[in-house]
């Protein structure tokens, strides 16, 4: 890491940092603000990345971008680090807890005040309700597991109401190891919706005879997932990520979106879902947008299966 670049950029942007040590600032791309309580977007000595419009860059990159100029900078010659490798007690395992009978009726009324998601859906994807393993909210979560290979990778918690962030993950959840979430549904010739929301991916394939997916965040894709996809020679892929200017990228409401965004915002980000489908085009898939005309802006497919106004 270069010195003195890390601490001469958390004083420069003022940046709130939180217990672990990630420095939260505005993303000098899209303008979205971050905070400990609500992370978007922050850098630590590896570089900045923002989880809304998928901007990632280094230190050095980061500090021009903010204004601070160009410095020279001195790099530490130290002896390298032998990392140590890091246990996590909920990793690796290849069942959950079963939920003690008292409670299963509370847990179920819980994920379905969120979502409209079946009793048979929670069960099969393992879904529950409990703290989130090494996070720093204490407080009930839905917890969503995610398997890969019948071993847990990764733990996604919703806020069921407190307000230490909508959506975390248990530390050791770690993004470029996960698999397309719900890919066992996926089978030959198969038309394959792809959404952000894990949830959202199984209602999909709960209420339709389409498979649904899940990428987990607009800002993220990794490319063994088009393996994924090319394997089951699907007959049409649908990007269907939410309606706003990160996802979709808005349909026929985009402009009205866009006087929003910018009012506190210095420029519009590009649509996830639009470099999506450009990727998949790429690789030979058939693949669509799906156009949410002048729907709701955020509407979501969950939202859309539950029968919200479009």
């Amino acid at each position: 890491m270069n010195d003195n670049l890390l601490t001469d950029l958390i004083a420069f942007t003022k940046a709130d940092v939180d217990r672990t040590g990630e420095c939260h600032i505005p993303c000098p791309e899209c303008g979205h603000v971050s905070s400990p309580r609500n992370p978007h977007c922050s850098f630590n000595e590896k570089g900045f990345k923002c989880f809304v419009c998928g901007f990632g860059c280094s230190l050095k990159t980061l500090a021009e971008k903010v204004g601070m100029g160009e410095r020279e900078y001195t790099v530490k010659s130290q002896a390298p680090k032998k990392s140590q490798p890091v246990y996590h007690s909920w990793k690796g395992r290849s069942s959950l807890p079963i939920c003690p009978p008292e409670r299963l009726e509370t847990m179920i009324r819980s994920w379905q005040a969120y979502k409209p998601i079946k009793r048979e859906t929670i069960a099969s994807a393992g879904l529950y309700v409990g703290i989130l393993p090494e996070s720093r909210c204490k407080h009930q979560r839905l917890i969503v597991p995610i398997f890969d290979r019948g071993l847990l990778v990764g733990l996604r918690g919703r806020s069921m109401g407190c307000d230490c962030g909508k959506w975390l993950v248990s530390a050791g959840t770690e993004l470029d190891q996960l698999p397309l979430y719900n890919w066992e549904a996926l089978h030959p010739g198969c038309a394959v919706w792809i959404v952000e929301n894990c949830v959202d991916a199984l209602l999909i394939s709960q209420n339709t005879p389409y498979a649904g997916v899940a990428i987990y965040s607009t800002s993220y894709w990794r490319e063994e997932w088009l393996a994924t996809l090319q394997a089951v020679h699907p007959k049409l892929v649908i990007v269907a990520l939410d309606n706003d200017l990160v996802g979709n990228g808005g349909a026929a409401r985009r402009d009205e979106f866009c006087r929003d965004w910018l009012r506190s915002h210095p420029r519009l980000p590009q649509p996830s879902g639009v470099k999506l489908v450009n990727r998949l085009l790429a690789a030979g898939l058939p693949v669509t947008l799906y156009d949410w005309g002048r729907a709701e802006y955020k509407m979501d497919i969950g939202n859309l299966l539950a029968g919200a106004r479009v």
